[in-house]
């Protein structure tokens, strides 16, 4: 370890400038970490959802749940399967070994589904993972300042313009409006002109639903990686749908085949040439068709449009939002897992400040309710402010025991450095700012000096003694070197194997284990490098003015403060050594015996100052009766805000609210179709 010392020492202008190269280059770094409350969690955890409107729970658990956990038995790297069938609903929660890639998992959990047929009425089944950052970054309701204003044009605004930009913002993932009028497509057949082509409705349903679809059609290897291949497609515009082929104008004619013309033959003979496909598509001028194939012209086919109307109907409200008791929008703003939290809810409220302030014949106004990034800001600063009181209160406690200005400033360098170098290992590595890695940093700090202060106080030694300074620095450093490198490897022996634990427990805790270790060992190097190089630059002037013997020595110092305290208590210690034992095994014993009344949770209370309640009102109770019980509990949460202990309070009443919407906010699925719920959310509680 002598020779990072000897090599330091040898080219003071490069160590000096990588310093300083590894504090500007940290700085700009920790501007673009990720900041975010708690590292993000990925559990293994595949859920499945399933919808069937009427359904009592029997009949849910026989048509849908034996079903879908038969179709996942065998299912590689599976742990658990649970299942929960209530009214109309279906809930499966499919655990995977924790090291399994979700990704994987979620896709081969959707090929194990995709050949399961269910009963007419039944919801395709939503595959989803549990991730606790599908919840809403930022949680909005969006009125209008002309009084005079319909929901209905609110919401045109909102639709046509708002969501539009918010989604266009970089690490927005999607956007939700809840509140105001539902659409949905009609298609309302017409019985005499489907009678006139001989077309049934069952045909019409069949050839719909082949052409919103998605199935597996095999792997594509490549990079070592097995990627599973899906066709998908899905309607985009009533155009699209009003100019699906059926089949030929007036039906087919007797004696056609599966050729689709008169005379063919439903299966081809032995050596018989292969059937005919008949394309919609007119060639252009000078074109042939291909092999095979008879170019209809597209004036002979049936298309959806012939028998059927298409439209867009709005379909009334299947949720109500109110905002402090009046109604409103909500809207509920998603980011990208990856994106940096804090950057891309200030861009969202810069992007809301700008429609509220913009000229328009219907003019809005948002309410922030419930918003991440404050509270992660203002957790985040917390844990700073600590570490950094934690720094300062090391400084001036290392400067009581030193007495020396220089020689403090020169120990409190690997602070800075130590922390630096561990920010900009976290960066690389993909951590991100958050109470559990800043926390291990604040647990840093009062450790990285302490490599520094012995071999700072070593060479102190060596220079009081009346060594040269260079000499004092090598063979300072050098008496130290091992029981410092033997120090700091202990350390990182007990905090590394918190991330090495497998499991939960190693998802939450290796980056905190990893920043201790990258702090440690940052502040052993310096402690071996800059601390010397500084100690031979300025630790010479500190021996001005020792006493010197006559004989050539240093004259003895007087015992410190610290030493006439100590050393009464260490020669009592050294008497009364029964006693001394047993006043620590007391100590300890009485220690342990207090961790049973500590508080034991996997993850730390929220700081949000946020209330939700949630109720379900019974199967069959339609939305105004809901409503009427909302408004009740709102009119709780009112009295309260009254007296000034909530801020706002927004409510949200429908299919797609309550626990049932939490639920498929965090796993992926939908909460359409159960029970009538309300959800409530007060904001600004006490504190």
């Amino acid at each position: 370890m002598i020779t990072l010392t000897r090599q330091a020492l040898k080219r003071p202008s490069v160590t000096i400038i990588l310093a300083l190269g590894i504090i500007i280059f940290g700085i700009i770094t920790i501007g673009s970490v990720k900041q975010e409350l708690l590292p993000n969690l990925s559990f293994p955890i595949v859920t499945i959802t399933t919808v069937y409107p009427g359904a009592n729970a029997e009949a849910v658990d026989r048509t849908i749940t034996t079903p879908v956990e038969n179709a996942l038995s065998g299912l590689q790297g599976v742990e658990s399967t649970q299942s929960t069938s209530s009214e109309g609903f279906a809930f499966t929660i499919v655990q995977f070994d924790v090291n399994a890639d979700i990704k994987t998992a979620k896709s081969d959990v959707a090929d194990k589904l995709t050949g399961l047929t269910f009963p007419t009425g039944v919801q395709a089944p939503k595959v989803g993972t549990f991730d606790f950052t599908a919840l809403p970054a930022l949680n909005a309701s969006v009125s209008s300042k002309d009084p005079n204003t319909s929901l209905a044009d609110l919401q045109s605004r909102v639709q046509g313009e708002i969501i539009p930009n918010l989604s266009a913002i970089d690490g927005v993932s999607r956007v939700n409006l809840t509140g105001g009028e539902q659409q949905q497509v009609l298609i309302m057949l017409d019985p005499d002109k489907m009678a006139q082509n001989k077309v049934t409705q069952q045909q019409v349903v069949q050839i719909l639903q082949a052409n919103n679809l998605a199935f597996p059609v095999g792997t594509l290897d490549e990079g070592g990686r097995s990627l599973p291949l899906r066709v998908t497609h899905s309607f985009s515009t009533t155009t699209e749908i009003e100019n699906l082929v059926l089949g030929l104008k007036g039906g087919l004619p007797t004696g056609t085949g599966a050729a689709g013309l008169p005379g063919g033959a439903a299966t081809p003979a032995a050596g018989a040439a292969p059937p005919i496909t008949i394309s919609g598509t007119t060639p252009a001028s000078g074109t042939t068709a291909a092999a095979g194939q008879i170019q209809i012209p597209d004036a002979l086919l049936l298309h959806v449009k012939d028998v059927a109307t298409v439209q867009v109907a709005k379909t009334g409200n299947a949720t109500i939002t109110r905002t402090n008791g009046n109604p409103s929008l909500g809207l509920q703003v998603y980011i990208d897992p990856n994106a940096n939290i804090i950057s891309v809810t200030q861009a969202v409220k810069d992007e809301l400040n700008r429609a509220s302030s913009a000229q328009s014949s219907i003019p809005v106004s948002f309410k922030i309710v419930v918003e991440q990034a404050a509270t992660i800001q203002k957790s985040i600063s917390g844990v700073v402010q600590e570490g950094l009181t934690g720094a300062a209160i090391a400084v001036v406690v290392i400067f009581i025991f030193l007495l020396s200005l220089r020689t403090t400033l020169i120990a409190a360098v690997s602070i800075p450095v130590s922390v630096i170098v561990a920010l900009i290992l976290m960066r690389l590595q993909g951590f991100s700012l958050n109470v559990i890695t800043l926390g291990g940093l604040a647990v840093a700090i009062g450790r990285v000096v302490d490599d520094s202060i012995v071999v700072l106080e070593n060479i102190y030694r060596h220079v009081r003694e009346g060594d040269e300074v260079n000499s004092s620095v090598i063979q300072g450093t050098r008496e130290v070197a091992g029981a410092i490198t033997t120090s700091t490897l202990t350390t990182v022996a007990v905090f590394l194997p918190l991330g090495l634990a497998g499991g939960y427990v190693s998802k939450l805790f290796l980056p905190f284990s990893l920043t201790v270790t990258y702090a440690l060992l940052a502040s052993l190097l310096v402690a071996l490098t800059v601390v010397p190089l500084l100690a031979r630059l300025f630790m010479g002037r500190v021996a001005k003015g020792r006493k010197v013997a006559p004989a050539g020595k240093v004259e003895e110092e007087e015992n410190s403060w610290l030493q006439r305290v100590y050393t009464p208590i260490l020669k009592w210690s050294l008497a009364h050594r029964w006693i001394t034992l047993l006043i620590a095994g007391v100590v300890f014993f009485g220690s342990m015996s207090l961790t049973t009344q500590l508080k034991f949770t996997f993850l730390p209370d929220s700081p949000q100052k946020n209330i939700s309640i949630s109720l379900t009102t019974p199967p069959g109770t339609d939305l105004q009766s809901t409503t009427n019980k909302a408004i009740q509990v709102e009119n709780l949460a009112k009295t309260l805000q009254s007296q000034g202990q909530v801020s706002d309070i927004q409510t949200t009443i429908g299919q797609g609210s309550g626990t049932a919407a939490a639920l498929a906010q965090l796993t992926g699925g939908s909460a359409g179709g159960v029970s009538n719920a309300a959800a409530l959310g007060c904001r600004d509680g006490l504190d």
